[in-house]
């Protein structure tokens, strides 16, 4: 889903002619695909260690498959810099303010 999210803002870039943009999308989504390669070798791997009841690589394979999708998090929150969506994304945020009644 970020690939083809990524596919077209670039596409849209492209058609803005906005060269920074452009370059910036472009090398997020070159990440998520060669992320995306590495996820699907790493998912028969853990296949292959939980058919051959290899505890030890099912665990390293695993481990390895949360980091890939902390990494994709990580390279959809700099898509949205690319963007300048992160602008409006507030989080959890949160203001309290507190006012002083009768001192």
């Amino acid at each position: 889903a970020l690939s083809t999210r990524l596919l077209g803002v670039l596409g849209e870039a492209r058609r803005d002619n906005d060269i920074i943009r452009v370059t910036c999308l472009d090398d997020k989504l070159t990440q998520v695909d060669a992320h995306r390669v590495t996820l699907a070798d790493r998912i028969n791997e853990l296949r292959a260690a939980i058919e051959s009841n290899n505890d030890g690589m099912r665990n390293h394979q695993f481990t390895v498959i949360v980091v890939l999708g902390q990494q994709f998090d990580t390279l959809e929150q700099g898509a949205n810099q690319c963007i300048g969506q992160d602008i409006f994304e507030t989080g959890t945020t949160q203001v309290v303010t507190t006012i002083a009644v009768g001192t």
